[in-house]
């Protein structure tokens, strides 16, 4: 997942994070960074099964 995160000095940056990862915007980090942005990735896991809507 890419998050884009503003740094405790002001500074925006992109990093990379792990899907399995739990992350909102607003969160802020261990190193005092808040996440801004997040966009995960496009395609659908395998393991993800679609809800039927009755």
């Amino acid at each position: 997942m890419l998050v884009t995160l503003k740094r405790p000095g002001g500074k925006i940056e992109k990093a990379e994070f792990r899907d399995d990862m739990w992350l909102e915007i607003g969160d802020i980090l261990s190193d005092g960074s808040e996440v801004i942005s997040l966009k995960y990735p496009d395609d659908i896991d395998d393991d993800m099964t679609a809800l039927d809507l009755y």
